[in-house]
């Protein structure tokens, strides 16, 4: 009994002083989660152009780098891959002055709904 009680504190004590700390990077293992923009006209006009800035001065757009990307009457697009950051909204009636919508943090897929209902102001659901 004496035997099997030391073998058993010998191979403790080896597997304490033998044993590794495995360190992960947290950025490897941290998930990187993108969210969707949609942009919906439930208007009877078409919009010209529509797209995201985020507070560096980037843009996005359904295009991805096409200077004006129509969204016509009754449609929806969308902006895919978009970073959880804070983006306004820019969007045009032909020549008219551009509109923006104020600052929102994109932290989960979003739709903003154009209607003439709301005296062509829009809505982010």
């Amino acid at each position: 009994m004496k035997k099997i009680i030391s073998v058993l504190l010998l191979a403790l004590t080896l597997s304490l002083f033998s044993s590794c700390i495995i360190v992960g990077d947290p950025d490897v293992f941290t998930p990187s989660y993108t969210y969707s923009f949609y942009f919906k006209n439930d208007t009877t006009r078409d919009i010209r152009d529509f797209y995201l800035e985020d507070r560096s001065g980037n843009t996005y757009s359904k295009g991805n780098g096409v200077n004006a990307y129509s969204c016509e009457a009754g449609e929806t697009l969308v902006i895919k891959n978009l970073d959880k950051k804070d983006y306004k909204l820019y969007y045009q009636y032909g020549y008219e002055t551009l509109k923006e919508f104020g600052w929102f943090t994109m932290d989960s897929d979003k739709t903003y709904v154009l209607s003439e209902d709301s005296l062509y102001k829009g809505k982010l659901d």
